[in-house]
């Protein structure tokens, strides 16, 4: 708790699979490391902390009992990554060069009530739920890109294929390419 993490080649990581109580990341400043700034697997909770300028992923969550709640994730190469069922409520995800939140792995992930802005894309998800986000002008074209990214540019939510997804009560606006875009496989 309040710690002061940077320049470092990746900021901060746990992993407990243990059934205690959960280890807690929270009220820590994190940034202009070389990789990731938070990573963590299983039972962690990440609360409260400012990650920015970190040259991977802000923050990334392995397992559905691992959870991101109330966290400022900025300015890093990518915002919070959500795999194999992570968990991310009320985050503010935000101008980050390329995407701001990323539900990935074998699906399950979930983001509610986060705000999502200024980013390259702002949410891709596969076989997960998105509900009650924020989601807006996700239209960031300083970011160099290629391929797929460029076609992914100025899109609010996107669902690349995949099957069971829900996406639901999402505010969704001033996208220059789509709101929600479906992509088939």
């Amino acid at each position: 708790v309040g710690n002061h993490v940077w320049s470092n080649g990746g900021g901060i990581t746990a992993s407990y699979n243990g059934q205690a109580a959960r280890v807690e990341i929270a009220g820590n400043t994190v940034h202009d490391n070389s990789s990731t700034g938070i990573a963590v697997s299983y039972w962690v909770l990440v609360d409260g902390n400012r990650v920015y300028g970190n040259g991977g992923w802000g923050v990334t969550l392995y397992d559905d009992r691992s959870l991101a709640t109330n966290n400022e994730i900025y300015r890093n190469a990518n915002g919070l990554v959500l795999s194999v069922g992570g968990v991310g409520r009320d985050n503010r995800v935000y101008t980050n060069a390329g995407t701001g939140i990323e539900l990935s792995g074998s699906g399950g992930g979930v983001a509610e009530g986060n705000v999502v802005y200024g980013n390259n894309i702002g949410i891709t998800e596969g076989q997960s739920r998105v509900a009650g986000n924020l989601v807006y002008d996700n239209n960031q074209v300083d970011t160099p890109a290629i391929g797929a990214a460029i076609d992914a540019m100025g899109n609010g939510i996107i669902l690349p294929g995949g099957v069971n997804n829900t996406v639901e009560r999402n505010l969704v606006f001033d996208h220059d390419i789509a709101g929600i875009s479906l992509v088939p496989y």
